[in-house]
Order: structure tokens, then sequence, then C-alpha cells
């Protein structure tokens, strides 16, 4: 019979590098030692060299937006800047880009206290920079401090989670806090005519468990990864803080501490994941709310019995659940324009938005609140219907 080979040809330079790469392996025969083969330089392919053309072509467009937005390149390490992507780039972009979104949506004031929040940031870096004799950007690079400006955490811990590693964090985060009190970026904790703080019992801040929102889906991440709620709810359960949970994400972008609290009641509504409300609300207050108190959670109750509106509703099925809607049954006024409402009006609607926050989350997981007078312990975990 017959066998059929299959052949190839060589170029004249295919037959010279042939030959060095046989004459290579026979000397090292001879004399027993580890060829040294000739560096093969292969020319690159045209959708490849397209390729690095066009990730260059962004990365100029990134860095002379930084450029036209006044920000210091030359803090930007250079490896950053040829590869247009990087923890010091990314944190420089986003806050350009953050800031000019609130300007072109007509939120000036808005953009105003993240770079006065900024300011403050740095003077402290200054400050400490002098004390400790060290430079500025040792103590704080840039890009970290408008990471810190951006997510704002309140505690050393958040402080060091974001990498933040000299002596005295404790003064920034008291810093940070006060800030956030004048410049207007503390919940509201009281407000004239709410009927809280009247005596009314308080909600035991316990381990509270659910069998999960019946309409919850589980959708893993890019390639099966796991999503981006559970990894911080895992963090959160391995005893990480909200803050060093929000200023280190594996995508290296950092988020509000409110987007992190989200992240835990969607494990909450995802079922048998026990998530502890102390942590999550020291004091009855955090990035995501405020826990009523008993009076106010029957109100909530009773305005959205008479709204026909129900958190846990199906998506899509009407009425929609609306925390507007639930608001509209406590206090009038609430549709009226935004321009013709008293600052105390405001403070009304913020005091409710804030505890409406917090009932729909667990009234969605349908978890039963235990109340107890004063500071009286209860053993009782708070638990499901």
């Amino acid at each position: 019979g017959y066998t059929t080979y299959e052949t190839f040809s060589l170029t004249p330079n295919g037959k010279a590098v042939a030959q060095r790469i046989m004459g290579a392996l026979s000397r090292a025969g001879q004399t027993k030692s580890k060829p040294e083969l000739p560096e093969i330089v292969l020319p690159i392919p045209e959708s490849v060299a397209r390729a690095m053309r066009e990730a260059a072509e962004i990365a100029d467009k990134k860095v002379k937006e930084l450029v036209d937005a006044g920000v210091d390149v030359g803090a930007v390490p250079q490896s950053e800047l040829d590869a247009g992507t990087g923890p010091a780039l990314d944190s420089e972009l986003r806050w350009v880009r953050m800031l000019r979104h609130y300007e072109e949506s007509g939120k000036a004031e808005r953009a105003e206290t993240y770079r006065e929040m900024l300011r403050r940031v740095l003077s402290w870096r200054d400050n400490a920079a002098s004390e400790l004799g060290m430079a500025p950007g040792a103590v704080m690079p840039s890009f970290l401090a408008k990471n810190i400006a951006y997510t704002m955490p309140i505690t050393a811990d958040g402080l060091r989670g974001a990498g933040l590693r000299v002596k005295g964090v404790e003064g920034l985060a008291a810093l940070i806090a006060q800030s956030k009190s004048e410049l207007g970026l503390e919940r509201a904790v009281a407000a004239a005519g709410t009927g809280g703080g009247s005596g009314a019992r308080r909600m035991y801040l316990g381990t509270v468990d659910s069998p999960g929102w019946e309409f919850a889906t589980y959708k893993p991440g890019r390639k099966g990864a796991p999503p981006t709620w559970e990894v911080s709810y895992e963090r959160f359960r391995a005893g990480e803080s909200l803050e060093t949970i929000a200023m280190t994400q594996e995508s290296g972008k950092p988020l509000q501490v409110s987007s992190v609290c989200n992240h835990l009641f969607e494990a909450l509504a995802q079922g048998r994941r026990p998530l502890d409300l102390a942590r999550l609300y020291p004091g009855g207050i955090g990035p995501a709310g405020t826990v009523p108190d008993e009076r106010e959670w029957i109100r909530m109750e009773e305005a959205a019995l008479a709204a026909n509106l129900d958190p846990g509703r199906q998506p899509g099925v009407e009425p929609r659940f609306t925390m507007k809607g639930v608001l509209t049954q406590i206090i009038p006024g609430v549709d009226a324009d935004p321009n013709t409402k008293t600052a105390q009006q405001k403070a009304l609607e913020s005091f409710w938005y804030d505890r409406i926050r917090v009932w729909q989350q667990l009234r969605k997981c349908r978890v039963a609140p235990q109340w107890v007078a004063g500071d009286e312990p209860d053993p009782k975990r708070a638990r499901h219907e």
C-alpha cells in the first residue's frame, strides 16, 4: 500500500534558521549541554498590530483627557500611561468624569462639595507629611486621596483598608466625619414633626436570616465568577468593614459604601445568608439608611397598604413599588416642585426616605423585626415570617 505524508516548503530564511537550529542541537549533543537555540522573530499579524494601534490611541486619548482637565499626569506611573489603565490612571479619570457629569447635569454644587472634600483630605496629607518628614506623595498618592474623597470612610480601619498606612489616620477619619456634616453629606438623624424619638420601641439589631425574596434570581459573574454582591457579602461575613470593601474592589474601582450595603441586602434577598444588622447599622444609622423605630415601621406599613404597594411584589406587576409612593401617604406635598419646598420640608422627606430604605429591604425579604424598649437587651434574633 501507499502512505501519504504532509510536506512543507521553506523559504530561504526558513532554511537558514532550520540549519542554525540543527547545528545548535548537534553541538549540544556532542558536549551534552543545553542547546543555545537562535531567537526567531516572526512578523506581527496585522490583526494584532491593529489592536495594538487602537489600544495606543485609546491610551493617548485618556492621557489627553486628564491633561485637558488640569491633572498632573507626571504623578501617574508611565506604565499606566502607556497601557491606558491602572489604579492611578483609572482613579484620576473616574474623578474627572464624575465632576464633569455633575456639572453637565446641573449639579455643580455637588461637584464643588467633592472638590472641597478633596481639598481637606489633601490639606491633612500635607500636614501629616510635614510632621512625619515625608514627601506628600509618599504619605498618600494623589489617586488614593481622590478615592478617599469619593468613598469618604470615617473609620481608621476603613482608611487602613484603603491602603493608608501612615501614623495618625484616626485624625483623618475624624476630619472626614466632621466634613461630611459641615458639607451636608450626613443623613438626617432627626427632623421636626416626624414623631420619632418619642419613646417608641427601637428595633433589636441582631443577626437576621431570611428564606429570601421569592423572585430573586442568581446571576453569576463573567465566566462563572461569583457576582459582585456575593463577594462583598463573603468579605463582610469574614469581618471586613463596609469601608474597606468599598475602597478595595477587585476591579480597582472604589464604590460608595451605600453600594456595598445594597450588595449585602441582595445577599439577604437571595436567601439563607444571615446578615448582622448591628454591624450594618451601628447605633441604628448606616450608609444605606436609618433603622426605623416601631411607630415609624407601623406608619410605613399602613402607608404601603393604603397605596397598595408591596416591596416584595413580583417585578413588572402593577402597581410597581416606589419609595415616593409610600412617602406620599405619610406626608403631604411630596409631588410639589422641589424649588418651592422649604428646607424643613426637604429635611422631613430625607428623614422618611432614610427609614423607608431600610424598611423596604427587610420587608422585601420577609424579615419581622423584634422590638425592645430603650437599651434593653433582647436575646431573640429577628425572625422571618
